[in-house]
């Protein structure tokens, strides 16, 4: 009596086969995905929008090497380790404090705080309260609407940040406004943006000027990545000349994507990242979008020292406000 063959230790099930090549399918995205975010070749949506996820794709890249190593298949694990670390060179630096420039003798602080308001939605005693405990020099709100900065004056704005240029509109996103400690002079607004892309000229005291936007670019949804690329091109470059540049806002843009790296290669230093906080989430909403992501920033030109950076939730909005702590060079 003959029974069944018996199945030799090296064989693979066909199940086992089926986790292979969906193990291999997976590490060969992740691969392309690399491929794209190390290139600069995103264009478009999806890819632009997908891009916002490259934190979750390590995460993945991780899991995948787990699972690679429990299946003792050591070519897909090779694959999954050399996958893992360049995601982790592309993403750790932003967790590590760096910045170019050090402590600045005799420099000016300026404590600068950017807020999306969610279609004016937010708690205005919140962000005013922001505003008073952290000594706020420089307000930039984001979908300013009529009603939220009533809501600001009531709650106080007017005598902590008496300096205003405000455009907000009687709903929706397209409001934006820069309230300020020290003089202000309006300029041509950035165009672009969702919002309107405010900019003023903040006359700080023992400072050279500062050039300010309220930045709110497009989100890069399958109807609007152009306007959003658009709107990030049009954004100042930072010069080696005064006045200093300084943009504040929502970027709707990581730095994993290359028309925000553009930015921030030009000459300034993302806040943040700078402190070790670039992959502190700033933005969360619901659906597939709740996965939270940092597309809020404070850039300052690479002369500028940061010094401390804060991030704070606000109730009823969506995003979360960043106080950046600055020290300007003095006034030569």
């Amino acid at each position: 009596m003959t029974g069944p063959p018996l199945r030799g230790a090296g064989s693979i099930t066909g199940s086992t086969r089926l986790a292979l090549w969906v193990l291999r399918g997976a590490l060969a995205l992740l691969a392309a995905w690399l491929v794209v975010r190390l290139l600069g070749l995103e264009s478009g949506w999806p890819l632009v929008a997908l891009l916002a996820f490259t934190p979750y794709a390590c995460l993945v890249a991780v899991a995948l090497l787990a699972a690679c190593l429990g299946l003792r298949r050591w070519p897909e694990a090779a694959v999954a380790a050399v996958v893992t670390l360049v995601f982790a060179a592309v993403l750790v630096p932003r967790g590590v404090p760096s910045q170019p420039t050090g402590p600045i003798p005799g420099g000016v602080a300026l404590d600068v705080l950017t807020t999306n308001v969610h279609l004016g939605d937010a708690d205005a005693e919140t962000v005013v309260e922001l505003v008073r405990d952290g000594e706020v020099d420089l307000l930039s709100v984001q979908e300013l609407t009529d009603a939220e900065a009533e809501r600001l004056r009531a709650a106080g704005i007017d005598e902590l940040l008496p300096e205003q240029h405000l455009r907000p509109t009687p709903e929706g996103s397209s409001g934006a406004g820069l309230y300020a400690r020290f003089p202000l002079r309006p300029r041509a607004e950035v165009p672009g943006g969702i919002s309107r892309m405010v900019r003023a000229l903040v006359r700080v005291p023992g400072a050279a000027p500062v050039d300010v936007v309220a930045v709110h670019a497009f989100p890069p949804n399958h109807l609007t990545t152009s306007e959003w690329q658009e709107g990030l091109e049009a954004l100042p470059r930072a010069e080696p000349d005064p006045p200093t540049q300084l943009l504040a806002g929502d970027f709707n843009a990581t730095l994993d994507h290359e028309e925000f790296r553009d930015i921030v290669d030009s000459g300034y230093v993302d806040a943040g990242a700078s402190q070790g906080l670039g992959l502190k989430p700033t933005w969360s909403s619901t659906g597939i979008e709740a996965l939270p992501v940092t597309i809020d920033h404070v850039l300052a030109e690479d002369e500028v020292h940061v010094a401390a950076v804060e991030i704070s939730e606000v109730p009823a909005t969506d995003h979360r406000a960043v106080l950046a702590r600055l020290v300007l060079p003095p006034r030569e």
